[in-house]
Formats: structure tokens, C-alpha cells, sequence
């Protein structure tokens, strides 16, 4: 989490979500757009289930 963490608040500042909203979705934790250490695992998935 804290990996996820900090590469958003590193490259988030540096995009145009104004002019281009759909770069949002890369951003999102289960993207394959992150890098590995920064993805939500699926063993991390069944606890946002309920």
C-alpha cells in the first residue's frame, strides 16, 4: 500500500487530467498500467469483498 501510495502522489501531479480524464483509470490499483510492487494482489481483492 505504501508503494501505491507514494507512486501516486510522485506521478499524479505531473498529468493532465483536465484536458485527458480517461488517465485516471491508470491509476486505479488493479491497472496493469502501475508497476508490479504498486497493484492490488488478488489476495488483497477478497478483502474489499463483503
Amino acid at each position: 500500500m505504501y508503494e501505491y501510495i507514494k507512486y501516486l502522489l510522485s506521478e499524479m501531479p505531473n498529468r493532465d487530467f483536465n484536458n485527458h480524464p480517461e488517465i485516471l483509470e491508470w491509476y486505479l490499483p488493479w491497472s496493469t498500467e502501475l508497476p508490479e510492487e504498486c497493484r492490488l494482489n488478488h489476495k488483497h481483492k477478497k478483502c474489499l469483498k463483503k
